[in-house]
């Protein structure tokens, strides 16, 4: 299916999103959406985010736990990714992110080290 690429970090409120063009490599932001706010859980606002376009395939991040396993909010924003995917009519990716929260909190403090 051609279309363009729809990335979403969901959040308990919000859901980042970024597309990336078809046929190319480099996902831009374009929105967030607000679910609290959202009748439908965001998805009127993702196909006006989409530009239009038809979607190929939906990836989500996924916060898995340090050994790979799923807790409860990461089987949430993988399911609702699912949700989202289908109601596009794309294809579902999960993009697991293990440690990535950590990983900016670290980065400033390594940053820092070293300096007087």
């Amino acid at each position: 299916m051609a279309g363009c690429v729809i990335g979403v970090d969901p959040g308990e409120r919000w859901l980042g999103v970024a597309r990336a063009a078809a046929g190319s490599a480099a996902a831009l932001p374009v929105g967030t959406i607000d679910l609290r706010s959202s009748a439908d859980e965001g998805r009127s606002e993702l196909r006006a985010l989409a530009g239009g376009d038809a979607v190929a395939v939906l990836v989500a991040g996924v916060p898995v736990r340090p050994d790979g396993g799923l807790d409860e909010q990461a089987a949430r924003f993988r399911a609702l990714g699912e949700r989202l995917a289908a109601s596009l009519g794309a294809e579902f990716a999960g993009q697991e992110e293990r440690g990535t929260s950590d990983a900016g909190v670290e980065a400033p403090a390594r940053a820092g080290r070293g300096k007087a």
